[in-house]
């Protein structure tokens, strides 16, 4: 029993200091791509980092695309109906509910809130997915490409011989570079502990996106899951409405992974964007101050 306590005690301090004696150009690399496959899993972005840069979005992924914002659209205008039935009378609502599948009618106050909210929050996600659809299309992405200043100067040297293309887009998205060789280098955006322990607060950022939106997922599935059975039970739909009502259940849970994990991941985004600015805003702070000590000392001699 003495040996096993330390052991418990150690590990986090072991995983801590491995992060710690990483290289930073590794790191960098590591937590960037995480953070770039998080925003593509949760729809955020719709290719990599470098179809961005090159504005080249394969067809494959732009079908895709327009596919799901089709499936939004289409229950955006069904959850506008459902909502709209609420003014109507109980036996017209009763009769167009029927063939619209409102099971989440079945829980009652509760479940006209659920409908209301999921005629809000797609609207949201659509608009904000076509303004960022423009962005992409420019070869911008403000809040991952920005992070390209934390990989140290020697990645960009390395890509000496890659062709005029492929450095123009990192000259317009990296901030304040000189060239060097031919090459855009990045000046100092902060110092290398500053950069090490902002990769760490990211890595564990999206670590902690990941587990809450399968989380906030798997509970929000449990209302369908509740209350489409009761929808059958209660209704004693015919067979053609009860395979529509299962079909467009499995829509819904789509709807609701998408819509979920792209609001939380964009939020945590926000956050991440913040603290990359905060750090910066600290490094050009101090030197700030530097060049104030200096400029005082060289005025008094």
């Amino acid at each position: 029993m003495e040996d096993q306590q330390p052991v418990s005690d150690v590990k986090p301090k072991e995983q801590k200091e491995s992060l710690q004696e990483i290289p930073l150009k590794s790191l960098a690399e590591n937590v960037i791509k995480d953070y770039e496959k998080l925003l593509y899993d949760s729809k955020v972005i719709n290719g990599s980092l470098k179809d961005i840069l090159d504005k080249n979005c394969r067809p494959f992924k732009r079908t895709i695309y327009w596919v799901y914002m089709t499936v939004h659209v289409v229950h955006i205008t069904r959850f506008c109906f459902i909502d709209f039935l609420y003014l109507k009378d109980k036996e017209t609502r009763l009769f167009w509910q029927y063939y619209l599948v409102d099971y989440f009618e079945q829980l009652g106050m509760f479940g006209r809130c659920l409908n209301f909210c999921y005629l809000v929050f797609p609207v949201a996600f659509v608009l904000d997915k076509l303004v960022l659809h423009v962005f992409e299309r420019n070869g911008r992405v403000d809040f991952l490409t920005n992070f390209l200043t934390l990989i140290p100067e020697e990645k960009v040297e390395d890509e000496k011989n890659e062709t005029d293309q492929d450095i123009q887009p990192m000259e317009q998205i990296a901030g304040p570079s000189h060239r060097r060789d031919g090459i855009a280098v990045e000046m100092d955006v902060m110092t290398e502990q500053d950069k090490r322990q902002l990769l760490i607060r990211i890595k564990n950022y999206v670590k902690m996106c990941r587990v809450l939106c399968r989380i906030t997922v798997h509970s929000t599935h449990c209302y369908d899951y509740i209350s489409l059975p009761l929808f059958i039970y209660y209704m004693n739909p015919s067979v053609p409405v009860t395979v529509m009502a299962v079909v467009n259940m499995f829509l819904l849970m789509y709807a609701e992974h998408t819509t979920i994990t792209y609001c939380i991941t964009i939020y945590t985004s926000f956050l991440i964007t913040i603290e990359y600015f905060k750090t910066r805003i600290k490094f050009l702070m101090s030197k700030a101050k530097d060049i104030k000590v200096r400029f005082e000392e060289q005025a008094v001699c």
